[in-house]
């Protein structure tokens, strides 16, 4: 006995439809997706060394998208960041005690949920000399 087996994915708008023959037996799974919206903008910050700053990214969608910061160096190289982050309705907040020199520059908050994903950029410039 063969088994006969034909799989199908539709995207139709945001609507994903996956569904299975079987001889005999037949089922559809119906998944409901929406696009990952950015709810509130990323702010520029500019600050004195050794002040505080709180990056704040709020994104929206289904599934509920995750959040990962990351700090961009000027060559364009990211590196992931994993301290300082507080989750918040609808999206995280990056907290950056004390800035100094080295944290001026572009910060990244990338909101995945599987299906798709979203950036936002900003920046931080420092003034002053380091303490």
């Amino acid at each position: 006995m063969y088994l006969i087996y034909h799989m199908y994915l539709h995207l139709v708008s945001t609507l994903f439809n996956c569904s299975s023959k079987f001889p005999f037996f037949k089922f559809s799974l119906v998944l409901y997706t929406e696009h990952i919206k950015i709810v509130d903008h990323i702010a520029n910050h500019s600050l004195l060394v050794g002040q505080n700053v709180v990056f704040e990214c709020k994104f929206g969608g289904q599934p509920k998208p995750a959040v990962t910061w990351y700090h961009v160096d000027k060559n364009g190289a990211k590196t992931q960041i994993t301290s300082g982050i507080i989750s918040i309705p609808e999206g995280s907040q990056l907290q950056l005690p004390s800035v100094g020199i080295s944290d001026k520059g572009e910060y990244m908050c990338e909101a995945s949920n599987g299906i798709e994903t979203v950036t936002q950029h900003a920046f931080l410039v420092t003034q002053g000399q380091s303490v």
